[in-house]
C-alpha cells in the first residue's frame, strides 16, 4: 500500500511516508503490548482472541471480494499476513478494542524510543508502562483448576508471574 501511495503524482511521497509511519506505529504498540504480557505462575492461558484474524487480514479479504480473479491474490496475501501475525492476535485485538489508548501509548513509546542512546534507558519504562496499561485494559484471567491464594506467585514477582520474554 505504501508503494501504491507513493506512485500518486505530487502527494504520493507524503502519503507513503504517512502510511509507513502509521504502520510502524501500529507495530510499536503491538510489540509494547506483547512485551507487557505477563503470564500467570501456572503458565499461559489461551486468549479468547487467538482465532480472530488481524484487522489488516480482514481488510485484504474485504478488498479482494469485488476484484474478481485478482481478488484471489489479494485475499491470499491477506491470509499470508495473518499467518505471520498469528502470535500477536491478542495484542492486535486489544488495540482494536481500545484505539485511543493504543494511539496514546504508541505515540509516547515512539517518542521515548526515538532518542538515540537514551532509548536504551527508556526501554524498561516502556515495558513497565505496557504492563500497567494491559492490567488496566484487560480483565484478570480466570484461575485454572486449583486456584492459588491472591498474590501467590513465584518468589520475587509479587504474584505477577513471569514475563513472556523471561527464560
Amino acid at each position: 500500500l505504501v508503494a501504491l501511495a507513493e506512485a500518486v503524482p505530487g502527494v504520493g511521497g507524503l502519503w507513503g511516508l504517512a502510511l509507513g509511519g502509521l504502520w510502524a506505529l501500529h507495530w510499536i504498540v503491538v510489540e509494547g503490548y506483547d512485551t507487557g504480557r505477563v503470564d500467570p505462575p501456572d503458565g499461559p492461558r489461551p486468549s479468547p482472541d487467538a482465532d480472530r484474524r488481524a484487522w489488516f487480514a480482514r481488510g485484504y479479504a474485504q478488498l479482494g471480494r469485488p476484484l474478481g480473479p485478482l481478488g484471489l491474490l489479494v485475499r491470499a496475501y491477506g491470509r499470508f499476513l495473518d499467518r505471520l501475525a498469528r502470535e500477536w492476535r491478542p495484542e492486535i485485538a486489544l488495540m482494536e478494542r481500545h484505539p485511543a489508548e493504543a494511539v496514546g501509548f504508541g505515540l509516547a513509546t515512539a517518542l521515548l524510543l526515538a532518542v538515540p542512546g537514551l532509548n536504551l534507558l527508556f526501554r524498561p519504562a516502556v515495558v513497565v508502562g505496557a504492563v500497567h496499561l494491559r492490567a488496566h485494559l484487560e480483565p484478570p484471567p480466570e484461575p485454572a483448576g486449583d486456584a492459588q491464594a491472591p498474590g501467590a506467585g513465584e518468589a520475587g514477582t509479587g504474584g505477577l508471574g513471569r514475563n513472556r520474554t523471561d527464560a
